[in-house]
């Protein structure tokens, strides 16, 4: 014997509100944290970038800029804040002596590993009586299934 068990369909408006009630919750949480660091959610997100690019040589502005969908002057804007606390730098491309790579630096990656550590500790917090390990990772991968696929 089978058990079937159907779940309510919610409205599209249902899931508008959902989608923006998590994104505000998730936004604030975040941004509190991150105000300890002195770091906006921008920072962190193109902090994370450069990180993941340095290994490789770098990253361009512009491709950060394609990445985060955004203009490059709101990406420069953000980097000189980092680059001001000493987390990130640039250097030429070697392929391109024109370009300019951005680089996460030393006291870069020690903030990384201090605010992820944090973020995590926290998130984890903020979602343990909510849902189940389970069910937190269904649901990251389905966001990141949603933002890789291509724009409609």
């Amino acid at each position: 014997m089978s058990v079937k068990i159907t779940l309510k369909k919610p409205k599209i408006y249902e899931l508008g509100i959902a989608q923006t009630l998590v994104a505000r919750n998730m936004s604030n949480f975040r941004n509190d944290i991150l105000k300890e660091y002195e770091l906006s959610s921008a920072g962190w997100f193109v902090l994370g970038l450069v990180q993941n690019k340095t290994p490789k040589g770098g990253i361009r502005v512009t491709d950060l800029a394609a990445i985060l969908d955004v203009k490059t002057t709101y990406i420069t804007t953000t980097l000189n804040s980092l680059r001001e606390k000493g987390y990130v730098d640039t250097r030429s491309d070697k392929r391109d002596a024109r370009v300019r790579l951005v680089v996460i630096t030393k006291e870069g990656s020690k903030a990384i590993a201090a605010v992820e550590k944090h973020l995590q500790k926290e998130t984890e917090k903020f979602l343990g009586d909510r849902v189940t390990s389970e069910q937190f990772a269904n649901y990251v991968h389905v966001l990141q299934e949603i933002a890789q696929s291509p724009a409609v």
